[in-house]
């Protein structure tokens, strides 16, 4: 059996400037590189952490003991909007959205308030 002659490229060297924010250290690394050797390793670096949001902000909590998939009709939650949705509900599922199509968006609903705001 022949394998392949893979011969490794060796990466370009360059003097760059760590990215971390505040450091701007120089180093010596390839072209890649971002970050300097201190600041290499994930741990040392700071974590974005996320948001943390209720649930039910956005969508309705519907406790039920339905055994097969059920269509029911709901109104808009949103205030001035009049408009009814269609949902299905299956089982061992409890959190469904609480506005219509229309609205389910956060942009969509602040658009909606701004439009009703208007004379």
């Amino acid at each position: 059996m022949k394998l392949p002659k893979y011969t490794f490229k060796t990466t370009r060297k360059r003097i760059g400037y760590c990215k971390y924010e505040g450091c701007g250290k120089e180093f010596y690394g390839s072209y890649i590189q971002k970050y300097c050797d201190i600041h290499t390793d994930p741990k040392v670096r700071k974590n974005k952490k996320k948001k943390i949001t209720n649930i039910g902000t956005d969508n309705m909590i519907l406790k039920h003991t339905y055994l097969y998939p059920v269509d029911m009709r709901f109104k808009c939650s949103l205030d001035g909007c009049k408009k009814e949705f269609k949902i299905t509900i299956y089982p061992r599922t409890y959190i469904y959205p609480k506005y219509c199509e229309d609205h389910r968006a956060a942009y969509k609903r602040n658009l909606f308030f701004k439009m009703m705001r208007r004379p």
